[in-house]
């Protein structure tokens, strides 16, 4: 029985009329994109040698048979498919299409052995397809006595993958694409983790301190190592007026967060209490020039600092 068989280009493989199967060129012979070969295809395993199920494993498998400049389609089994090329190529024919035995949705990449080439070179093209295609190839032409028996093999539209075919570039690119999104929420978090820490180290630099009993808080004790403050003891004061030792209120934020321990309410808000104010950039001058007298230093930050304090 004779089958047209049309290879066209694209990502179409083995076309029959307005169908399309895939296929995959063998290692030995013609490599893909090298041949082209017209001719008639002859199935070995169909019309009167249906029941031999002859799988071109030697020469007598063509016996009796003209495959001459015809493309042969041989059942995968029982030896080398370089074998089965050979022995093809030894009777006459153009080219080789080995049909699946299997179920299996994989296209096969034909490689030669030494021991299935004996030194012999092969001149003709083989390719793979599924047992599927086959089958349906093979209903195809079942159905119509009237269709051209032309055929046309060549290696345009060969799939890049057995089992993906067109999508193996997509699936090249999806590690990329993420990779390239984890690096990048990385990066980001990274960023805002560092920004976040830049904005509470500065606002635990601009906590002023004052001295204890001189100005208005809203607690008399230390609500993080539960001591009580003792009078003129220098105490660090929120925006939102809560009063801290200056080493605990510092871990607290440096460990847990940027939220007052007894309201909750950001230091990086605008104060809301006067004691809570920080030191504008004038008053930071004014600091630097008095110098390094620690009691100069206290002054300002009981004079400066709060105006409130002063008498």
């Amino acid at each position: 029985m004779f089958l047209i068989l049309i290879f066209a280009l694209g990502i179409s493989g083995l076309r029959v009329g307005q169908s399309v199967w895939r296929h995959k060129t063998a290692t030995f012979g013609p490599a893909a994109g090298t041949y082209n070969v017209l001719g008639e295809a002859y199935d070995l395993n169909s019309g009167a040698n249906a029941n031999l199920y002859k799988e071109g494993c030697d020469e007598n498998s063509f016996t009796g048979i003209d495959i001459k400049n015809k493309i042969v389609i041989i059942q995968r089994g029982h030896c080398y498919f370089a074998a089965k090329t050979l022995n093809a190529q030894k009777n006459g024919a153009a080219g080789v299409i080995i049909a699946d035995n299997t179920d299996s949705q994989v296209l096969i990449m034909m490689n030669a052995s030494p021991e299935a080439l004996h030194g012999a070179i092969v001149t003709i093209p083989a390719i793979f397809i599924l047992k599927k295609s086959y089958l349906e190839i093979r209903e195809k032409f079942n159905s119509n006595s009237t269709v051209n028996k032309t055929t046309i093999l060549n290696a345009e539209g060969e799939r890049a993958t057995d089992i993906w075919g067109g999508w193996s570039k997509f699936l090249y690119i999806v590690p990329v694409i993420g990779l390239s999104i984890c690096l990048t929420t990385i990066a980001y978090r990274q960023l805002k983790s560092r920004v976040a820490a830049f904005r509470v180290n500065n606002g635990v630099n601009r906590i002023p301190r004052v001295k204890f009993g001189e100005v208005d808080i809203h607690n008399d004790s230390c609500c993080v190592c539960l001591t009580d403050f003792e009078l003129d003891e220098i105490i660090s004061v929120l925006p939102c007026g809560h009063g801290y030792h200056q080493q605990c209120i510092d871990t607290w934020i440096s460990d847990h967060s940027d939220l007052c321990p007894m309201c909750k309410r950001s230091i990086l808000l605008e104060p809301i209490h006067e004691a809570g104010r920080s030191l504008t950039c004038c008053e930071r001058n004014c600091s630097c020039l008095l110098g390094s007298n620690s009691a100069d230093q206290d002054n300002l930050l009981i004079g400066v600092e709060n105006p409130i304090l002063r008498h």
